[in-house]
Parts: structure tokens; sequence; C-alpha cells
């Protein structure tokens, strides 16, 4: 028989870590979620920290769609990196993160970030169409030259 109120906290990690190796049920605290950094370009980076290793959900959608996309990575690791792609130009996204630990403690971090525009093209815009006149005009003044043509040859 024991009694646990006059076990202190580090006692009772050691007995476990003895027994139950690795003890994960005395962690109660969620994993902090540190330095988030959105980075845009032809892509979004988004990148982040957390206090010890943990596993991942990245949720992402703009406002008024219906295809919100999901990022999983099962990996425990303190640094995590995702990059999405194919996003709208000029649109306003919102990302939820969520980071859970060994032992089950989560947590998230929400975040909105905006895409770049589109930049401006180098490329010349079109000229406007001109108006096409008919090749049947355009063979009719070439036979009145040529016959005039003929009939100057002809008083000579």
């Amino acid at each position: 028989m024991f009694n646990l109120e006059n076990m202190d906290d580090d006692f009772l990690d050691a007995l476990a870590n003895d027994l139950f190796s690795p003890l994960i049920r005395f962690d109660y605290s969620p994993p902090e979620i540190k330095e988030v950094q959105v980075k845009k370009g032809d892509t979004v980076v988004i990148s982040w920290k957390t206090s010890e290793p943990c596993r991942f959900t990245l949720h992402y959608e703009q406002p008024e769609s219906a295809a919100p996309g999901d990022i999983t990575n099962e990996e425990l690791k303190e640094y995590h990196q995702v990059i999405l792609q194919d996003l709208i130009p000029d649109t306003v996204y919102a990302v939820v993160i969520l980071v859970e630990d060994r032992a089950g403690n989560q947590n998230t971090e929400e975040i909105t970030f905006k895409t770049e525009p589109v930049p401006d093209s180098d490329v010349p815009l079109p000229l406007p169409e001109k108006s096409k006149i008919p090749k049947t005009l355009l063979v009719i003044p070439v036979v009145l030259v040529m016959v005039a043509f003929f009939i100057l040859k002809m008083r000579k």
C-alpha cells in the first residue's frame, strides 16, 4: 500500500519511468506554439516552433469558399514547415494550426494572411483589331490600275 499524498512528483515520475518507460501520463501541459512566420511569394511558406516534439494538422480555407485544405504530419518534431501552393492571388486565407504532443495534449494557433496580387505583366496588351477591308475591294483598284497601264501602253 502506498499513500500517494506523501510522494512528490519527481519520485512518482522516476517510479513510473522505471515501470512504464517512457512516461507520458503525467504530462498535462499543452505544447506552446512559437515564432509563427508566413513567407509569401509564388508559394506561401508557414513555419513555427513548438516547445516540445509534436505532430500537427494545419487547416486552411479562404472565406466564402467550399474548398478547405488540411495538411497533417504525424512526425514528432519541434520545427514545422508547410508549403501551400496553387492559392488564389490577392485573397485572404484563414489558417488553424493544431499541435499535439506525445501525451495527447493539444494547442491551437489561428492566423490569417493575404496572398500577393497578380504581378503587373511586361507583356504589351494586344492592339485593337483594325477593321478588315474585304479582299474584293482591294482587287478592284489593282485591276483598274492594270487596265489603265495597259491602255496607256497601247496609245504609245
